[in-house]
């Protein structure tokens, strides 16, 4: 069983939240994919997806948006359907060495949201490079911060959930990297989960 974490709707201009309604009828609930139990929230199957303290916030202390959903991948015309991943980024380009100890830097590929998909993260796939390492991220140009970054060896991969808490599908994102233990040339491929 695959499923993933989705937030659809728009941010306003002063990025209102509006919390999810931890009453909503099971009916509801599960047409869109989850279900509340003792005031988490749990997948279709029962298994705890997120657990919510008693002011309704989640781990992070932040507020779960009010057109949260869960979607499967088993589901092929899930609420909000199906959509093709997005290629980010294909190919060899020459990455700086990260010297400021920050996350990564450089920024790759063009930039991207999230509304219309079921996606809600990137995946870093570093096949080959100079570098041992890189640091990847997402960076979120609508509130200027970081959404998520990683550090990847060469041959492995990495992927870095966006969504959630601050970062809405609406917002502007774009991948960057940058070389950890040296700069030079990099094969990788970015894809929008």
């Amino acid at each position: 069983m695959v499923f993933s974490i989705g937030f659809t709707g728009y941010a306003t201009p002063t990025r209102d939240i509006q919390t999810l309604d931890l009453t909503l009828s099971p009916a509801v609930t599960l047409q869109r994919g989850f279900q509340i139990v003792d005031g988490n929230i749990h997948n279709r199957y029962g298994d705890l997806i997120m657990t919510l303290d008693e002011n309704g916030l989640n781990q992070y202390g932040k507020n779960v948006c009010a057109d949260f959903l869960v979607v499967y991948s088993d589901d092929a015309a899930g609420p909000i359907g199906p959509a093709p991943r997005m290629n980010l980024f294909s190919g060899t380009l020459h990455v700086n060495q990260n010297t400021t100890g920050s996350n990564a830097t450089q920024p790759i590929g063009p930039r991207f949201n999230f509304l219309g998909t079921n996606h809600s993260a990137v995946r870093f796939q570093y096949q080959a490079g100079v570098p041992p390492s890189l640091n990847v991220g997402v960076h979120n140009y609508t509130i200027n911060t970081t959404a998520g970054w990683a550090t990847i060896a060469r041959g492995q991969q990495s992927i870095i959930p966006v969504l959630g808490g601050i970062h809405w599908a609406s917002d502007n994102y774009q991948a960057r990297i940058s070389g950890q233990g040296g700069s030079g040339n990099v094969t990788i491929t970015v894809t929008r989960q």
